[in-house]
């Protein structure tokens, strides 16, 4: 009975000194590593936790704190990951230094939608997010007006001068299908924004890249790609279910253009839509 005892005890010590092993082992991999020139990292109790239950508990007053005691810019570490944090007299500074700060990997931070797109363009690279925010500041001007008009047309269509009445039973329904029109025809032009089918679709989609945004990233704590794989599978599989139809109705409409281009050469007009800038 008595070495009965002794050995469960003899496993118990185990178990627990591999806990605090791999514990230890977690914390060296996870610990933040902060730069020369980054802002300084607010010092923290706990390991790997670092300032998360800090932040989720009371971020206003939190954050204030830090900005009075540390000036800022400043960084804290939460979800296993550091965050700098820029108020509105560095803010400027931070976003105008290209070398400091990229926009993309900030976007692929909130939706990881770069390891998705990979996979739907094969051997081709996926388009940049610097290369499509080039192009559409370029055209501002033509889009604006162009979107208003689309806009103006779709809410014609939708409601109407309503003279009878019409009843809308939910309005968040109608206007994500107007706003997916819009992208619709932003995006992959004007003949693919006449295909009713792609309407469900894009409204599927935003919402759960929005919904994206919302999920606390607990995976973090271990690895931030881990955390966006199963942040992004719903995205995944959506558009897994769904490439057919967007093969079926995009295809024949970038053959034909890139046929017109071949013909036409410098006399091709470029349709206004970012799919060819991929």
């Amino acid at each position: 009975m008595m070495t009965f005892f002794l050995s469960n005890k003899m496993a118990f010590v185990e178990i627990f000194c591999v806990l605090l092993l791999i514990i230890f082992i977690l914390h060296l991999i996870k610990r933040p590593r902060i730069g020369v020139n980054e802002p300084p990292l607010v010092p923290y109790r706990i390991p790997i936790i670092g300032h998360t239950y800090d932040f989720l508990n009371n971020s206003k007053t939190f954050l204030k704190k830090c900005r009075e005691k540390y000036g800022e810019p400043f960084s804290l570490y939460i979800f296993g990951g550091v965050v700098t944090f820029a108020g509105a007299d560095s803010i400027h500074e931070v976003l105008n230094n290209t070398t400091a700060f990229s926009f993309e990997k900030g976007m692929n931070k909130m939706f990881p939608l770069s390891s998705i797109s990979k996979q739907f363009f094969r051997n081709n690279l996926p388009p940049r997010i610097k290369q499509l925010a080039r192009e559409i500041s370029s055209k501002a001007n033509i889009n604006v007006s162009r979107m208003q008009k689309e806009l103006l047309f779709e809410i014609e269509k939708v409601f109407g001068n309503c003279k009878e009445p019409k009843v809308f039973r939910n309005i968040h329904d109608t206007m994500a299908e107007i706003v997916a029109k819009l992208t619709i025809n932003l995006i992959l032009g004007e003949e693919c924004a006449l295909f009713e089918d792609l309407v469900p679709i894009f409204v599927e989609l935003a919402n759960i890249t929005l919904g994206m945004k919302f999920v606390p990233p607990i995976l973090s704590f271990i690895h931030s790609s881990l955390n966006g794989y199963f942040v992004s599978l719903p995205l995944r599989n959506s558009l897994d279910r769904h490439k057919n139809i967007f093969i079926q109705r995009c295809k024949p409409i970038v053959e034909e253009r890139i046929l017109q281009r071949k013909e036409l050469g410098e006399k091709y007009i470029q349709k206004v839509c970012y799919c060819f800038y991929t």
